[in-house]
């Protein structure tokens, strides 16, 4: 079977969808897949196959400007792993230009559980949620709601929009989920 990752990057019209590759493929450490711009309304959208958990933290994707892992911003724009031992997603964003100071939220909060050896289609949203710079992450799995966000002063936390960012399938600081991903 042949698909590809897709990054949509854009709610409004400004963004791109990039594609990486054409295949499925199992997530590896250190596995740079392209390029994509991330602007403050943005979706990224992709399938996900766990074939397993692993018992830390395991990554699946991480979008960054530079190479670090938590401490610039650009770092984590966003990132997504498992929680150990589960297949609970646990998406991230950096912000205020320290990429450690993300917003966060416990293992609780995340109650949905991806299913395992069955495609899960994922969906972040991220989306203005008033006036100011406050926006909102909306996690969609298989199209059904599992969780909300609020990203107070998002728009200030990203680079300037239309920076352009590393796609990773996985990061090279996490262990890679037991898992195989593709559009």
């Amino acid at each position: 079977m042949t698909s590809s990752l897709q990054i949509l990057t854009n709610i409004d019209r400004r963004g791109l969808v990039r594609s990486f590759g054409s295949e499925e493929e199992a997530l590896k450490r250190g596995n740079v897949k392209g390029t994509a711009t991330i602007y403050p309304n943005h979706t990224i959208s992709f399938e996900i196959f766990p074939t397993g958990t692993v018992n830390e933290w395991s990554n699946i994707l991480r979008f960054n400007t530079n190479d670090g892992d938590c401490t610039t911003q650009g770092d984590r724009s966003p990132g997504l792993w498992f929680y150990a031992n589960t297949l609970k997603l646990y998406p991230r964003y950096g912000k205020d230009g320290d990429g450690i100071q993300n917003f966060d939220w416990g293992i609780s909060d995340m109650t949905t559980q991806l299913t395992k050896f069955q495609w899960n289609k994922i969906d972040l949203v991220v989306q203005n949620q008033s006036a100011k710079d406050d926006m909102v992450l909306l996690v969609f799995i298989n199209g059904q709601f599992a969780m909300e966000k609020s990203l107070q002063g998002f728009r200030s936390w990203i680079k300037p929009e239309g920076t352009v960012h590393q796609v990773w399938a996985s990061d090279n600081f996490y262990n890679p989920a037991s898992a195989m991903i593709r559009n």
